[in-house]
């Protein structure tokens, strides 16, 4: 055997093993790239998610004004007021409970209160605690802002439409560093 053959043999052994090595590195980068990538799908299809919450949630209070149109037209579904401080959101009427519109003991302000106060804890239920809604007459559909505690709802209380706003805090789809920012979703009708 020729020497020179034997030597040629271990070289490209020795470099078939650095383009091994060199193929596991760019293996890896690209898996921490998937990786990454799957981490932000996740936090945007939660985010997502919660939107979707949100709106199922105003059609639900949207359906409730509806279906008791004379506390829509007498303003009793107008609370622009907190709802974590307005006693239409935190006070429910049990007269009302799985009660109509025209129940014994139930009248429409009533039934207008109860409907606020069931929506509310579905809201909190839904999209956490700390979350809030509100549904007020407004003409301009501004979202208002929420930090946690207080809504600053921007309601203008003209004519007969009215907004539903309701807020929550997104922390899966907000930087761990940012100071967090509740989203809000805000939808018009008309009874």
């Amino acid at each position: 055997m020729n020497i020179s053959h034997l030597k040629s043999q271990g070289r490209e052994r020795g470099m078939t093993m650095i383009e091994v090595l060199v193929s596991i590195a760019v293996f890896a980068f690209g898996m921490l790239g998937v990786a990454g990538l799957m981490v932000l799908g996740i936090k945007s299809s939660y985010s997502s998610q919660q939107r979707s919450f949100a709106t199922q949630l105003a059609y639900d209070i949207m359906d409730r004004t509806r279906a008791n149109n004379v506390g829509a037209n007498a303003g009793n579904y107008n609370q622009a007021a907190s709802s974590s401080s307005a006693a239409a959101y935190t006070t429910q009427k049990t007269a009302c409970v799985g009660a109509t519109a025209s129940a014994t003991g139930c009248i429409a302000a009533d039934m207008a209160q109860n409907d606020l106060y069931e929506w509310e804890a579905s809201v909190k239920k839904v999209l956490g605690n700390s979350a809030a809604g509100i549904i007020c007459l407004d003409s301009s559909g501004q979202p208002g802002t929420y930090n946690g505690t207080t809504i600053t709802p921007q309601c203008d209380g003209l004519g007969a439409t009215y907004s539903v706003k309701i807020y929550w805090l997104d922390e899966r789809g907000q930087s761990q560093t940012a100071t967090p920012t509740y989203q809000a979703f805000v939808t018009r009708f008309l009874p």
